[in-house]
């Protein structure tokens, strides 16, 4: 009966292990997501704005119609100011607020 005690009790030991190997595995991949999806973000943000740059350098240099060029620049320009700054915002506050806020609560 002790035989049989014991395996079950390495049994229920190697039951905790793997749970516990699991959770922090999962853990990892949830930061590694997050990692990558902030990482898009902000390089979608950096290529919106590089983009916009670029778009009112290239109508000035071509000499296009200030008046026609000059409202659509204005577009751009609060397009990123106003839309996708804050989810750029948003999505990088979200997700390394969350990677703060887990990392306070384990101690």
């Amino acid at each position: 009966m002790a035989s049989l005690d014991a395996l079950v009790s390495d049994v229920r030991a190697g039951v905790t292990q793997t749970r516990e190997s699991l959770v922090d595995h999962l853990a990892k991949v949830q930061a590694a997501d997050r990692s990558l999806i902030a990482k898009l973000v902000v390089w979608l943000f950096l290529i919106a704005c590089l983009g916009t740059v670029v778009f009112i350098v290239v109508a000035i240099w071509a000499g296009f119609a200030v008046a026609e060029w000059d409202t659509g620049a204005e577009r751009l320009i609060q397009l990123l100011s106003s839309v996708i700054l804050p989810v750029v915002t948003l999505v990088i506050g979200y997700y390394f607020g969350s990677e703060q806020s887990r990392r306070s609560a384990d101690g």
